[in-house]
């Protein structure tokens, strides 16, 4: 999601400071409290015709991928090899993403535990690099 126009530092982090008045991670939200201080978190308005491609392909994380679309870490690692770069998108809260918006926008399902599982958000926000790492070069 991006911030208005006017989207300086300040908006950064008083989206920041909204975002993490709620969260039982990250130390309260410090963290991210932090990278919008130093500029470095960033939002951006909801996507209804696709991600700006400068942010790269977006790869849907999914306990529910469209079988046509669904991709695993290995292939996801291949890509990178090959020098395409990945947005991954997770949905937040118990919900996760909406399906009709969100999953015909990206080129690939990705289903980090390849059984249907659902996993908390901070949970599939560390694993899902973390699994595809594996699968790349040292």
């Amino acid at each position: 999601m991006r911030t208005s126009p006017r989207s300086g530092s300040h908006s950064r982090r008083s989206s920041a400071r909204r975002r993490t008045s709620t969260t039982s991670i990250g130390e309260a939200g410090k963290y991210l409290r932090e990278l919008a201080h130093l500029g470095r978190f960033q939002t951006f308005e909801f996507p209804k015709r696709g991600f700006p491609p400068q942010l790269g392909e977006a790869i849907v994380t999914t306990n529910r991928p469209d079988p046509k679309k669904r991709s695993t870490a290995a292939f996801l690692a291949g890509l990178l090899k090959r020098g395409t770069s990945i947005l991954l998108v997770f949905g937040l809260g118990p919900r996760g993403l909406d399906d009709r918006d969100v999953y015909p926008l990206g080129r690939y399902h990705f289903d980090l535990t390849g059984r249907g599982l659902s996993l908390e958000t901070a949970t599939a926000i560390g694993a899902a690099p973390a699994l595809i790492a594996a699968h790349l070069p040292d």
